[in-house]
């Protein structure tokens, strides 16, 4: 089973937020979540870090397809925003996409996500970064989910396809 996940944030929101208020920072994450519900499959799974940082898990998919899904909502966002803003003030989104691999553990597969996220914004924002990586076999995916040893909801979620 390919199992790839998309870690992704609004470029620069802190500062958009504290500049035009609340409000807009209100819309923006509601505009950068609906681009990515218009990008994903049924079967993917968005789920919210935290402010701004969002994670997509897509279930059968390799990290190509990862790649495509998160390079589409990426433009889908940019153009959005810059032609729906009455403010003047365009944001984009940066995006960190990994595949599950051999030996992985729910953190060392989130973190390589999350570096590739980071990786984006230092080369420049408003880009996708990924890793290329093969894929667990479902065995290994079930395995490592009975030895995982926190409680999150993305976990949870990977459990729940699996049995599903």
């Amino acid at each position: 089973m390919q199992l790839a996940l998309v870690v992704c944030d609004i470029d620069n929101f802190k500062a958009a937020n504290d500049l035009k208020g609340h409000l807009f920072g209100d819309k923006a994450l509601i505009s950068f979540v609906d681009c990515l519900k218009d990008c994903r499959r049924e079967i993917d799974i968005i789920g919210r870090i935290g402010g701004d940082e969002f994670a997509i898990l897509l279930p059968k998919a390799n990290i190509e397809m990862a790649r495509l899904m998160a390079e589409y909502a990426r433009s889908k966002f940019e153009q959005q925003h810059a032609h729906n803003n009455a403010e003047h003030l365009k944001l984009t989104g940066s995006f960190g996409v990994a595949e599950l691999i051999e030996g992985d553990t729910y953190r060392s597969f989130f973190e390589r996500a999350d570096k590739m996220l980071y990786a984006a914004k230092y080369s420049g924002r408003n880009k996708v970064m990924t890793q290329s990586i093969k894929s667990h076999s479902k065995e290994k995916v079930s395995e490592l989910l009975t030895k995982r040893t926190h409680t999150n909801f993305f976990a949870d979620f990977l459990a729940q396809l699996l049995n599903s």
